[in-house]
């Protein structure tokens, strides 16, 4: 879940850099284009589904709105759980499914084919995973001797690891803590809400809300840079997996299975908005250049009256 729960915000952020600033760019350009016709969806509300953070203090006038307030994410509500004494895994789920029953989140979140799991339409559908319950209450505690792991690496004898867990502690700050190093206050500046969150996920020492966290500050730090997307796809299913690590009957299938799995390509085409982009990008002009550049390049076949100084 961490790691496609990672997959989803950055292809989030791959949407708004590549749909919503292309649209802003074409009212720039007078460029006329219908984005109905291209039905772009965007992750943001899985996102919010695994992720959304409780309000606290907030006055709303409908019975709706007022429980939105108290609505958690799934992080959320495994963090509330796997420190609540009495527990368990089926409560986790009970409350997970309370929150998210209505009709607006069937397309998104919906009951597994047993008890103890649940299935996450990940990547606008196109990929659908089911999740186990089993044994997450007891893995979203940190282990208090992890706290330390961190601190011991950086006193590490050999000097490549040391150097290692040093210089990354900068941006981020240690695992199990969301404090920022001096050296990366500038590089990361959050707003006091975001601050006020982080210090209580610390205190708590919740595994997913560290995983929430630091997907925050690579996110904020990445929408700083000028960044490129490269999309990568498996040709099939089990693609990297060592046969030795598979079940004898698994291995004997993926010999035959055949080298490229179309039907898994297209999924994930239409999962990571190839296509969509590719679409988009043709409404538009192939090439973009400030003002200055444009100036600084073709400045020289005007005359020279009309140059500017």
């Amino acid at each position: 879940l961490c790691h496609n729960y990672c997959q989803e915000r950055l292809q989030s952020l791959f949407h708004d850099s590549t749909f919503l600033n292309q649209q802003e760019k074409y009212l720039q350009e007078n460029i006329e284009w219908n984005k109905e016709e291209y039905h772009i969806s965007s992750p943001a509300p899985l996102i919010d589904v695994i992720d959304h953070t409780p309000q606290q203090g907030a006055v709303r006038a409908s019975t709706a709105d007022l429980r939105d307030v108290g609505k958690r994410g799934l992080i959320w509500l495994l963090d509330e759980e796997s420190l609540f004494p009495g527990a368990s895994e089926k409560s986790f789920l009970d409350k997970l499914f309370m929150s998210y029953s209505g009709k607006e989140y069937q397309q998104l979140i919906r009951k597994g084919p047993y008890n103890h799991q649940f299935t996450v339409q990940h990547f606008h559908g196109t990929n659908p995973v089911v999740y186990s319950v089993s044994g997450w209450l007891r893995s979203s505690r940190e282990h208090p001797a992890s706290r330390q792991t961190i601190f011991l690496l950086q006193e590490s004898q050999r000097e490549c690891i040391n150097q290692l867990f040093s210089t990354s502690r900068g941006v981020f700050g240690t695992p199990g803590s969301n404090t920022l190093h001096a050296d990366g206050a500038s590089t990361l500046r959050r707003s006091s809400s975001m601050r006020r969150a982080q210090g209580a996920g610390v205190k708590r020492r919740s595994v997913p809300l560290q995983v929430k966290y630091t997907m925050d500050g690579l996110i904020d730090l990445l929408r700083r840079t000028n960044m490129h997307f490269v999309q990568c796809f498996i040709p099939r299913h089990n693609a990297g997996i060592r046969e030795s690590r598979l079940s004898p009957t698994v291995a004997k299938n993926s010999l035959t299975e055949d080298m490229l799995n179309i039907p898994l390509l297209r999924s994930q085409i239409r999962g990571f908005q190839v296509l969509d982009t590719v679409r988009v990008h043709k409404q538009g002009f192939p090439e973009n250049l400030m003002y200055s550049e444009f100036r600084r390049r073709f400045e020289i076949l005007a005359p020279a009256e009309h140059r500017v100084p």
